[in-house]
């Protein structure tokens, strides 16, 4: 069912309110990501399996800041080449995750080189709050190691 939003404009001086009609997507369910986006879940996958550890702390930081993966993520896609040290220097504020980034870099850059080859199953992912926690923990929990059990 597709829900419509009625969009009021007030144009120009005459104070006419033209109403646009535009049709709005509601967002997949968090459940469905998988399954609309199989090469970046696959491609996510490698990667959780290849950095375990790293994932398993970046999902559990996305789930404390969901708002700091749209902005990794998002980064990562336009900024195409650049590395785990110029995203720390450009975010001077994130020292938790900075020193992260830091000590985990081929981990970080993988992690930003899925995002550049999936921006957009990436984007969906961030889209959704503590989306990719929610990912590690749904869809990669197979992996015990990740979990660190």
């Amino acid at each position: 069912m597709r829900k419509w939003i009625v969009n009021l404009a007030v144009v120009s001086a005459l104070g006419c309110a033209p109403v646009v009609v535009v049709p709005v997507t509601p967002p997949e369910a968090m459940e469905q990501w998988a399954q609309l986006h199989p090469a970046g879940a696959q491609a996510l996958g490698v990667w959780v399996r290849n950095h375990p550890g790293a994932a398993s702390w970046l999902f559990d930081w996305d789930g404390a800041h969901s708002e700091g993966t749209h902005e990794l993520i998002s980064w990562a896609i336009y900024h195409p080449g650049a590395g785990v040290p110029i995203f720390v220097s450009t975010h001077p504020g994130w020292s938790v995750f900075d020193q992260f980034a830091m000590a985990h870099q081929p981990a970080v850059w993988a992690f930003f080189m899925w995002a550049r080859q999936f921006p957009g199953d990436a984007q969906r992912l961030a889209d959704h709050p503590r989306g990719l926690w929610w990912a590690g923990h749904h869809l990669y929990a197979a992996d015990a190691q990740m979990l660190g059990q």
